[in-house]
């Protein structure tokens, strides 16, 4: 992929920003709903409601008593990043939303750090085990781009994660286009708990003549971890969908909804997502409508009330397809062209 030369960066805002390798050190003095663009290569992580400005080097402590506003920030990226980049990120605030990322001009994104909760692209990050926790309406637009993603996290359009109550993320929206994303999961919405509830419903995936060496999902609602000891975890992805277009080429499966349990399937559904391939593409792995699964197996279970079924549909728009196998969908419609012999 082409790289285009650096320009000048400058970030739009009362206080520029740039969240450093592990996290986001602010100033007291910045505003809330910030632009930061980067139009030359940086080293470090990038996040949209950090406070700290032109700060180039090494790595620093994430203070969450005092960043800005994790709501409505703007990151735009034209050159390469060596660690994460977050539309926002809060870890004792209820809400990440609103936020956009956007990739481009032949950039390269490393996605890597030291800790699993600061890696890859997320529109906006919400993290706190003290209160019920919101990621919705967040848009990361990748275009002529690489993304180095790193086992489950590549790039995910909201994350809501509570370990003592609920955890939604809904609405979010992922836009990749003429790029390749080089290991790792794509996910629209991703909800994370342990205690309540954790749904994520309404999320959207695009991929459209660009290469995903890893799954793409359109909504996870997992547990914290295999928790034994919650019963009454409620999990639901549903209402989740997931566009491949083109001459897109995904190199796993594809799942409209995806939900991963520890002990009580009975409450947990995957239920009226859509997946939608057109033109010629390409699927190595299997297409599900809900899959839901066990952490002690790690494969698809049958047993149990939990429902993978009811309202997932396929669309098929062009004979052009290639997939592993189709599963899990209550209805599956096919458009063939008028060419099709």
């Amino acid at each position: 992929m082409t790289h285009f030369p650096p320009f000048k960066r400058t970030a739009i805002a009362t206080a520029c920003a740039i969240a450093l390798g592990l996290a986001v050190l602010p100033l007291s003095s910045a505003h809330a709903e910030q632009t930061i663009n980067i139009d030359s290569p940086v080293t470090h992580g990038v996040a949209g409601n950090s406070a700290r400005g032109q700060a180039e080097d090494g790595w620093y402590t994430y203070d969450v008593t005092n960043v800005l506003d994790p709501n409505n920030n703007t990151v735009n990226i034209n050159a390469d990043v060596g660690g994460y980049v977050f539309g926002s990120v809060t870890t004792n605030g209820a809400s990440a939303s609103g936020n956009t990322v956007n990739i481009s001009g032949g950039a390269t994104v490393a996605g890597k750090t030291s800790t699993s909760i600061y890696r890859g692209v997320r529109g906006g990050y919400a993290g706190n085990d003290s209160m019920n926790v919101t990621a919705s309406n967040n848009t990361v637009n990748i275009n002529d781009a690489v993304i180095e993603g790193e086992d489950t996290e590549a790039v995910w359009g909201g994350f809501a994660r509570s370990r003592g109550h609920n955890a939604t993320a809904s609405n979010n929206i992922v836009n990749i286009s003429n790029a390749d994303v080089t290991e790792g999961v794509v996910r629209g919405g991703s909800a994370n708990s342990n205690s309540g509830t954790a749904t994520a419903w309404g999320n959207t995936v695009n991929i459209s003549n660009a290469t995903v060496n890893g799954d793409v999902t359109g909504g996870s609602a997992t547990e914290v971890g295999n928790n034994t000891s919650a019963p009454t975890l409620n999990l639901i992805a549903s209402g989740n969908t997931v566009n491949i277009s083109g001459n897109a080429w995904v190199t796993e499966d594809v799942t409209g909804g995806y939900a991963k349990y520890g002990t009580n399937r009975d409450r947990v559904t995957a239920t009226n997502n859509t997946v939608n391939i057109s033109g010629n593409a390409l699927v190595d792995g299997h297409v599900y409508g809900g899959d839901i699964r066990q952490y002690a197996t790690s494969s698809t279970t049958t047993a149990g009330a939990g429902d993978a079924f009811t309202g997932n549909t396929l669309n098929v728009l062009n004979a052009g397809m290639t997939v592993g196998s189709v599963q899990s969908f209550e209805k599956l419609n096919f458009t063939f062209p008028s060419t099709q012999t």
